[in-house]
């Protein structure tokens, strides 16, 4: 028995670090994940990793609420439903803050902040349905 047997994931940021982590470990336990990222190519090392059909990648930016849409809506569509969004995605720019650029503060906050809002937005009407969860992870 798995602990997310008939459970459907989409996780952000699963193409690296702790959103792939978080995809597989899902995987293995039963869940059907869709894993979403900026990088395809990363993502496809995530999908061959786990090695299994529960596994799906889409290729999205969390910082375009159009985007977040439609990878929750690929997630319905493709598993039927969904029960869990784990907000992974993040970045981080190694600079002294007082001299870091408008652009670039903006980048980290859109990604950091923004996308987890613009992610919660398009999943909470599924998450309701299913009385899922969102899980809003992230790293020091």
């Amino acid at each position: 028995m798995h602990r997310f047997d008939g459970k459907v994931a989409l996780i952000t940021g699963a193409g690296s670090g702790i959103g792939r982590a978080t995809t597989l470990r899902l995987a293995a336990e039963g869940a059907r994940v869709l894993a979403v990222d900026v990088s395809a190519s990363a993502l496809a090392e995530t999908v061959d990793l786990a090695a299994t059909e529960s596994v799906r990648a889409e290729v999205a930016d969390v910082t375009d609420p159009q985007a977040c849409h439609r990878a929750v809506a690929c997630a319905v569509d493709g598993f039927g439903g969904l029960d869990i969004l784990g907000n992974v995605a993040g970045i981080v720019l190694m600079a002294h803050f007082a001299e870091m650029s408008v652009e670039d503060y903006r980048r980290v906050m859109a990604v950091n902040v923004d996308g987890y809002v613009f992610m919660a937005q398009a999943a909470i009407p599924h998450l309701l349905a299913s009385a899922g969860c969102i899980v809003n992870i992230a790293s020091n």
